[in-house]
């Protein structure tokens, strides 16, 4: 029996004493908190003044024309949709411009669809100086007599981290 308790208390004490030969290490947490992002519309996506005929047709904000579509002079001045972009300002801070493919301009019972699309590069954005403006074109289809009246519509984009 004395065999048996000296077996017993030679194995616990090696076994504690593994722990002398425990080690531990430090790791490390970071965090950075960046400049949230804000989208404002500067400037509205604008058709002009224009009249139609018996004949579909369309007008960009550019005054494209095609079909039964005449421009008129006069009222307000044809412009593309201008959003400006403001956030974390660096080379390596990569945003998404998401922008619907079309927008729906009414008067009263009567509508008018506009296509719309980026004047220049894609949804794959960056801030590199914190700001970035943001240019939409549309194509507005106008039908065969459609209605006079005072188009208007809105189209909601979002810019996401």
């Amino acid at each position: 029996m004395k065999k048996f308790v000296f077996v017993v208390v030679a194995l616990i004490s090696s076994i504690s004493s593994f722990s002398a030969y425990a080690v531990t290490a430090t790791g490390t947490a970071n965090a950075r908190v960046v400049t949230p992002l804000s989208v404002a519309a500067t400037t509205a996506l604008e058709f002009g003044n224009f009249a139609a005929s018996a004949t579909a047709g369309t007008i960009t904000q550019a005054g494209t024309i095609t079909g039964g579509v005449t421009a008129v002079s006069g009222g307000s001045t044809r412009a593309a949709g201008v959003f400006t972009v403001t956030g974390e300002a660096s080379a390596s801070t990569p945003y998404t411009f998401t922008l619907p493919s079309t927008a729906t301009l009414t008067s009263g019972a009567n509508t008018m669809t506009a296509t719309l699309s980026f004047s220049s590069g894609s949804s794959a954005r960056t801030l590199t100086t914190g700001t970035d403006t943001v240019t939409v074109n549309g194509s507005l289809a106008v039908a065969a007599n459609q209605a006079a009246g005072a188009y208007t519509g809105t189209y909601s984009v979002t810019a996401n981290y």
